[in-house]
């Protein structure tokens, strides 16, 4: 997700810890966004049933790591 942020391909919100490096070295940087959220926001992914490419395959099986699903969750 970072990587598709990062090539310009994405747009949404990532842990800071995921893209500090990225900060750093000046390849990204913070827009700040208001969200009246109460610290809290649901994610939600979504796609078409009818296809499912090798993009979104790899895309699904990122989301599954547990890797993945901790360090989406850590956010500061």
């Amino acid at each position: 997700m970072v990587e598709a942020q990062r090539k310009g391909l994405g747009v949404g919100t990532v842990s800071r810890k995921l893209v500090e490096p990225h900060i750093a070295s000046g390849e990204m940087v913070i827009k700040e966004v208001e969200l009246d959220t109460n610290g809290f926001y649901p994610a939600v992914c979504a796609w078409r049933t009818t296809h499912k490419g090798q993009g979104l395959q790899w895309l699904i099986k990122q989301l599954q790591k547990d890797e993945i699903k901790q360090q989406l969750l850590d956010v500061k």
